[in-house]
């Protein structure tokens, strides 16, 4: 009897001892899962408010909350100052903005920030921010903002005052960021933050400055940890058959979203190949089959427009060769001075309407051109000697113009020779219709990249007028009639430029307008990648 007793006290001796083990593994991921949560919160909310309060400082007291009210809806949360401690946080929030001076909080749909500014005697909250709006895209472009306040020798003193307020690490590079694809490079080069998320989830950002360096953000890890519930049940139920199998779905599932995001950014190259259902795991097939039905859509739909503007071309282009015609008639028939007068600016017109179509025409080949990414090009090509070329045409053409050509001896890219001279025509002809007396060229090379700037002494383009200016159909002044000085016959749709930014984007460049400081008209600058550089040599 003494024996069974016995016995039942070990085991029970042993399940208390299972569960002292189990309750102190369990404290312990408590313990650590409420650590991961405060650093998580403290990591969401240290470098949005270190951001904005540095704003803050840089306004004088009576215009701070003017600021706040403006900032409100370009950031699409709120902004408040408050004297004393946010009274909404609870004990443990209270306690990491006391340790710390920043503190989150969560209700469920929104998060609110807070930091302690002006030596703890104020906090900054920005409330109501989701996942669903661009704060962090607007957060970072206004850390931009904020470094670019100062002089390019100052610029790392404030990174590395907001790396000490932040807590992530910042760096400043140039050149090309090696991590990036061509597509992220682009992106970053139009002004657009990029995130770069690697395979352990930490994520870095990159943002592009003025003197074209480039700050990164990270890598960091923004995740808070497991839940409770699941950490205990793991604690309980892991063992090595369930972490095989854990890896084995992990690995299939991961290998289908790899496929997936390699089939989306083909499509987003504009190939038309159709994803199989069959190559993905059996819960990501609705995906793949929703992927196709999307990528059939929308290449119809693309289809389906480059039809019906080659369509409505053509069947512009036959009344007006019957109008044409009928004027010549009426023209041989006629021998009226003043008719023969209206005749010409009759045909001048139909020339002006056969111009559109045709610009129309080479827009959407190029625009459905760039929409499969980076063209490939075989060819190389001077553009020193395109340009030379399209000078010496307009200077026959042209009346009191004087054009200036410096630098470009050893600017060659690969490209189409025929594109590449339709678009520096069409800035330089551009320059002509809007200059006074002079048109300076200057080509150059920087960096592996060929540069043509073409500059006038006009009346410029104004500041809010430089990114529209290269969309289809845009002109900054309203009249459209042609000048009558003598001049290169102008006029035109707004088509040209827009097929300038098209060509450029097709190569791989971009383009972007200012003012000449040595003539104070405008300055169109465009930038190529040469044939020897790393990015031809790739395509």
């Amino acid at each position: 009897m003494s024996a069974r007793p016995r016995s039942v006290n070990q085991l029970l001796t042993i399940f208390v001892w299972q569960m002292v083990v189990v309750a102190i593994c369990a404290l312990l991921l408590w313990g650590y899962q409420a650590i991961r949560d405060l650093r998580y919160r403290e990591q969401l909310a240290a470098l949005p408010t270190a951001v904005i309060s540095y704003l803050l400082e840089d306004q004088e007291p009576s215009d701070r909350a003017g600021w706040l009210n403006a900032n409100e809806e370009k950031l699409g949360v709120g902004l408040s100052l408050f004297n004393a401690p946010a009274s909404n946080l609870n004990f443990r929030e209270r306690t990491l903005l006391r340790w710390t001076g920043v503190s989150a909080s969560f209700n469920g749909s929104n998060w609110s920030f807070y930091r302690r500014i002006n030596n703890g005697t104020a906090v900054l909250v920005i409330s109501s921010v989701s996942a669903s709006n661009d704060f962090p895209s607007h957060i970072l472009q206004m850390l931009r903002s904020w470094v670019e306040g100062v002089p390019p020798a100052a610029r790392e003193a404030r990174l590395t005052r907001l790396i000490a307020a932040s807590g992530l690490p910042m760096t400043i590079g140039s050149g090309r960021p090696t991590a990036l694809s061509d597509l992220q490079i682009e992106r970053l080069n139009l002004g657009d933050p990029v995130a770069l998320i690697d395979a352990h989830a930490h994520a870095s950002f990159y943002i592009l400055l003025d003197d074209h360096r480039w700050i990164k953000i990270g890598p960091a890890s923004f995740a808070n940890g497991v839940s409770f519930g699941i950490a205990i049940l793991v604690l309980v139920l892991g063992g090595i058959g369930a972490t095989l199998v854990t890896l084995a779905l992990f690995w299939r599932d991961n290998r289908s979203m790899r496929r997936l995001a390699a089939n989306a950014e083909l499509f987003f190259q504009g190939s038309s190949h159709s994803f199989s259902p069959d190559d993905v795991s059996l819960r990501f097939r609705p995906v793949a089959r929703r992927m196709n039905v999307m990528a059939s859509q929308v290449q119809a739909a693309l289809h389906s427009q480059q039809e019906l503007i080659q369509a409505v071309s053509h069947e512009f282009r036959t009344p007006l060769s019957r109008i044409r015609f009928a004027l010549q008639m009426i023209g041989d028939v006629s021998g009226s001075d003043a008719i023969q007068r209206q005749l010409l600016e009759v045909d001048g017109d139909i020339e002006s309407l056969d111009k559109l179509i045709d610009d129309i025409l080479t827009y959407a080949r190029v625009d459905s051109a760039t929409r499969g990414g980076l063209g490939s090009f075989s060819e190389s090509v001077d553009l020193r000697s395109v340009v030379e070329g399209i000078v010496q045409q307009l200077e026959r053409v042209t009346n009191g113009i004087t054009f200036t050509i410096s630098g470009g001896d050893k600017c060659r890219v690969q490209g189409d020779v025929h594109m590449l001279k339709r678009a520096l025509q069409n800035v330089i002809e551009n320059a002509v219709q809007h200059t006074v007396d002079s048109v300076n060229i200057t080509l150059c090379k920087r960096h592996h990249v060929s540069i043509v700037v073409v500059e006038d002494n006009g009346e410029g383009v104004p500041q809010d007028e430089r990114k529209r200016i290269l969309k289809p159909f845009t002109r900054v002044d309203a009249s459209r009639a042609r000048p009558s000085d003598g001049r290169f016959a102008g006029g035109g749709f707004g088509m040209g430029l827009a097929i300038v930014e098209r060509i450029v984007l097709w190569h791989g460049g971009r383009v972007s307008v200012s003012t000449s400081p040595a003539l104070g008209g405008a300055r169109f600058i465009l930038l190529l990648a040469d044939d020897d550089s790393e990015e031809a040599g790739k395509r």
